[in-house]
């Protein structure tokens, strides 16, 4: 693991509990916490995982949008299936009036 500082280790562990409960703003803020490996070792797949299956599937349109649609799908991390699929989730994002569709 990279050298992290406590007050990150403890953010990942309040975050970690909450997004386990449900919290899909939460799960949003974990997925991010691995993608810029803060108090975790990075993880995309990781990231994937929270911000796709997660945070996404619950309409968070950030999620929807940001997550799918744009990093994920470029790192070729399984987040879209076909160009219909991100267009459906995009769809998503902008039916919520998220502000960068």
């Amino acid at each position: 693991m990279v050298a992290v500082s406590s007050r990150n280790r403890e953010v990942y562990f309040v975050d970690k509990k909450v997004a386990e409960q449900g919290n899909a703003e939460a799960q949003y803020h974990l997925a991010q916490i691995f993608e810029n490996a803060r108090g975790v070792d990075q993880s995309d797949v990781e990231a994937a995982r929270w911000s796709r299956k997660k945070a996404a599937y619950q309409g968070l349109a950030s999620a929807q949008y940001d997550r799918l649609v744009g990093f994920f799908n470029e790192k070729d991390l399984g987040a879209m299936q076909s160009d219909v699929e991100a267009a459906q989730w995009k769809r998503k994002a902008a039916d919520q009036d998220y502000p960068y569709v």
